[in-house]
C-alpha cells in the first residue's frame, strides 16, 4: 500500500484582532496516513465516508490473499452445496464481493483456508451484507480446524437487510492452518435471499485496522505518522495542545499498551505527552512530562467509550505545572517543574516521539495549539466545538484572548494555519 499524493487544502492568510495574522504551513505525513484521497479511491482503507479526519494505524500486513474480489475467488471454496461467484452488484470496497446464493442454513458456508505464521492474536474483519429477503437467523464469522488454536473472541452477527463490518479474534499457541468461514444461523431448508462479503481482512493484532487490498497475494501497509513543526507554536514552559479524535477501539482494548494522542521531545524518556492506556489500569489518559521520575497527572482514570466514539483531550503546562482535561471536564493539574530541553522541532500526532511507534489507532479529527494559559470553562468550548472542524475564526472565538492560539489543523491534508505575527 503505497502512500497517496496529498493535495493541500486551499487558504488564505486570516488576520484577527489585535494585528494577529496567521498563515498556512505543513505538516509531514510519512508510512500510510488514511486519509480522504484513500477513502475517495475506495479500494482500501476505513471505509468512512469523507471528511472523516486522518487515521494513524499501526502497520499491519493481509494474510487473506484475496480480500477484495476484484479479479475472482480464488482460495474461497463452498462449504457444501452453497454456491459462490464473484459479483459487481455490490461492494464494500472496488467494485466487487463475493456472492454466496444459495447458502445453506444452520451450517458453515464460504471459507478461505489460511496459515497464521506464529503464536499471537489474530482478528479477522469482512463486510457482510445480507439481502432484505434472508430468511434465516443471521450470520456471523466463524472458524474451524485452526491448528494449536487456544481462544477466540465472540462473534458479531448480521441480520436480513443489514451491511455490517464485522471482526473477530482467535489466538493460537503456534504456527498452523485452518478455515475462516461464515456460519448461517436458523433452520435448513427453504432458504431465501443472498449473502455477500468483501473487504476481507486476517492480521496479526488484537484489533481490526482498515482494510488493506489484496488480489492475488498478501499486502502490507506501513505504520502512519503525521508531525507538526512546533517553533513558534509553544515553549517547553508555557503552552497547550487540543485534540478531537475517534479511536477505532472500544476501552476494553486498544493496539498497544499505551497509545499516544500528542508526543512532544526527543525522546520518550523526555517529553511532553498526552497518553491513552486501555489495559491495566484500565482506561487511564494521562499527561506527563520528562518521563525520568517526574509526576505525570491522570487526566482521567475511568473513561469508557465505544469504538469510532467522538473523544476530545487537552493538555497544558506552565513552568510550575501540567495538567488536562478529558471530553471539556474540569481541568486536573499537578506539580511539575522538571523542564527537558528540547532539540527536536516537531510534534507527533497519533504516535509516539522519537520512533513513531505507540500508534493512535484511530482518526485525529482536527487539532490546535496555543502560548497562552487555558480555563475551565476554555476547555468546555474546545470540546464543545465537536467532530466538525472549526475554522480559525470559530477557534478564537471559542476561547479567552488569554488562550493565544498559535495553531489549528483541520485534519484534512497537510496544511495547517500558523500564526505569523
Amino acid at each position: 500500500m503505497s502512500t497517496p499524493t496529498i493535495p493541500s487544502t486551499p487558504s488564505s492568510p486570516s488576520i484577527g484582532g489585535g494585528g494577529i495574522a496567521y498563515a498556512q504551513a505543513a505538516l509531514t505525513f510519512s508510512g500510510v496516513p488514511i486519509t480522504d484521497v484513500i477513502r475517495a479511491a475506495g479500494l482500501e482503507g476505513d471505509g468512512l465516508t469523507a471528511p472523516a479526519g486522518v487515521g494513524v494505524w499501526p502497520a499491519a500486513t493481509n494474510l487473506c490473499t484475496n480480500g477484495g474480489f476484484e479479479t475472482n475467488t480464488t482460495g474461497w471454496a463452498a462449504f457444501t452445496t452453497e454456491t459462490i461467484a464473484r459479483s459487481t452488484a455490490w461492494a464494500a470496497f472496488g467494485q466487487a464481493s463475493l456472492l454466496i446464493s444459495p447458502y445453506v442454513g444452520n451450517q458453515y458456508n464460504a471459507g478461505f483456508n489460511v496459515t497464521l505464521p506464529a503464536a499471537g492474536t489474530y482478528v479477522i474483519s469482512v463486510t457482510i451484507k445480507v439481502s432484505s429477503d434472508f430468511n434465516k437467523t443471521s450470520v456471523q464469522q466463524s472458524f474451524l480446524n485452526f491448528v494449536n488454536e487456544t481462544a477466540r473472541g465472540s462473534p458479531t452477527t448480521v441480520t436480513a437487510g443489514n451491511t455490517v463490518r464485522t471482526s473477530r479474534t482467535i489466538t493460537v499457541s503456534g504456527a498452523g492452518a485452518g478455515d475462516c468461514l461464515l456460519f448461517v444461523n436458523g433452520t435448513a431448508g427453504s432458504e431465501a435471499g443472498s449473502i455477500a462479503i468483501d473487504g476481507v481482512q486476517i492480521e496479526l493484532s488484537s484489533i481490526a485496522t482498515p482494510y488493506i487490498e489484496t488480489d492475488g497475494g498478501t499486502a502490507a501497509r506501513a505504520a502512519g505518522r503525521v508531525q507538526m513543526p512546533v517553533a513558534g507554536l509553544f515553549t517547553a514552559t508555557q503552552g497547550w495542545v487540543f485534540v478531537a479524535y475517534k479511536p477505532g477501539w472500544a476501552n476494553t482494548g486498544g493496539p498497544n499498551t499505551a497509545p499516544r494522542v500528542f508526543s512532544w521531545g526527543d525522546s520518550d524518556a523526555t517529553s511532553q505527552q498526552i497518553i491513552i492506556n486501555p489495559a491495566s489500569p484500565a482506561n487511564v489518559t494521562v499527561n506527563r512530562r520528562n518521563n525520568d521520575g517526574a509526576a505525570a497527572v491522570t487526566i482521567d482514570a475511568s473513561e469508557t467509550w465505544s469504538a469510532s466514539a467522538l473523544q476530545s483531550v487537552l493538555s497544558r503546562w506552565t513552568a510550575t505545572d501540567i495538567g488536562g482535561s478529558l471530553n471539556g471536564a474540569a481541568i486536573v493539574t499537578g506539580a511539575n517543574t522538571s523542564i527537558p530541553t528540547y532539540v527536536t522541532t516537531t510534534a507527533d500526532f497519533g504516535t509516539r516521539v522519537g520512533d513513531g511507534l505507540r500508534a493512535l489507532g484511530g482518526n485525529i479529527l482536527w487539532a490546535a495549539t496555543g502560548s497562552g494559559t487555558l480555563t475551565d470553562a476554555d476547555a468546555v468550548a474546545l470540546n464543545a466545538i465537536g467532530a466538525t472542524p472549526p475554522t480559525m475564526s470559530q477557534l478564537r472565538a471559542a476561547v479567552a484572548p488569554a488562550a493565544q492560539v498559535t495553531s489549528l489543523w483541520r485534519g484534512v491534508d497537510t496544511t495547517f494555519e500558523k500564526r505569523s505575527v
